[in-house]
């Protein structure tokens, strides 16, 4: 009758262990997960306002006179303030 207590006894603390350790397996596979998802998401929030601060100040830049509406609102220009 001993033995078969001990082994009980051995079964139900293996069991333990083992779903101890999955939980903290998994406690630990869903903390870097999270991780990695507020990663990505910071990145990208950062990517998308660089695009937009870029985006910003590229379109007010100075108009570039070289190309062909470039010369015709310069020539439009030239006409009005003469």
């Amino acid at each position: 009758m001993l033995i078969w207590q001990l082994v009980c006894t051995l079964i139900v603390v293996v069991v333990v262990i083992v779903v101890v350790v999955v939980v903290v397996i998994v406690v630990v596979v869903v903390i870097v997960v999270v991780v990695v998802v507020v990663v990505v998401v910071v990145v990208v929030v950062a990517v998308l306002v660089v695009v937009a601060v870029v985006v910003l100040f590229s379109s007010r830049r100075e108009f570039n006179t070289d190309t062909f509406p470039g010369k015709l609102l310069k020539l439009d220009m030239m006409v009005r303030w003469t």
